[in-house]
This record gives C-alpha cells, sequence and structure tokens, in this order.
C-alpha cells in the first residue's frame, strides 16, 4: 500500500464508504419493493397474474444478492485498506494503480492478472 498516497487512500475509501452505503439503501429499497416480501401479497397474487409475479420476485432477488455481493467485495476492501494490504494484486503481489483503484476500489488484482474481480 506504500505506492499509494495519504490523499489518495482518503480519497478510496470514502468513495467505498459512500458506494456501501449507497448499496445498502439500495438493497433495502429492493426488499421493500419485492412482492415476497409485502404484507398485501394476498392481495397481488388476486391479480391472476402469477407469472408477472413470479418474474419480479426472481428479478428481486438477482438484484438483491448482486447488492449484497458488491456490499461485501467493498467490506473486504475496506478490511484489507485497515490490513495494510489495500492496493495490493491478490495473485503476483504487484502494487494495483490508483487509476484502476478508482474505478474499481474493491479490485484485488490488476488488469494483466485478473481472474475474477
Amino acid at each position: 500500500m506504500n505506492h499509494l498516497t495519504d490523499e489518495q487512500i482518503a480519497e478510496l475509501r470514502l468513495q467505498m464508504e459512500q458506494r456501501v452505503s449507497s448499496l445498502v439503501d439500495y438493497h433495502e429499497d429492493i426488499e421493500a419493493s419485492n412482492p415476497a416480501n409485502q404484507s398485501d401479497r394476498d392481495d397481488y397474487n388476486e391479480s391472476g397474474d402469477d407469472a408477472v409475479e413470479n418474474y419480479e420476485m426472481l428479478e428481486s432477488d438477482s438484484l438483491s444478492d448482486t447488492a449484497t455481493e458488491m456490499i461485501s467485495e467493498l467490506n473486504a476492501a475496506l478490511k484489507r485498506l485497515e490490513e495494510g494490504t489495500y492496493g495490493m494484486d491478490d495473485v503476483t503481489g504487484e502494487p494495483i494503480p490508483f487509476e484502476r483503484l478508482q474505478l474499481l476500489p474493491e479490485a484485488r488484482t490488476n488488469v494483466d492478472t485478473r481472474q475474477d474481480d
């Protein structure tokens, strides 16, 4: 993490914290709008269109899973930041350029070595 300045680290930390906050809000909105989580679900079923309801539930679940995964990735990056290992390629141990971290602050590898970011 020596390749990052204090200002860069502060910028990346703020960016990640803001993204986590936004994703938590987004996740809560998705959960609240999921037909499976609504108290008036019986009324919804009376519409007779179970296919629409099933599609909306699947879509909502998928969005919720994606938000949860992103929150986990960002929290892991914040933990690496605290541990002093943030910004280092998990595979090669080489520094990840600041420009890449600005675009993808949860990045674990450089572009050349990434497998499953």
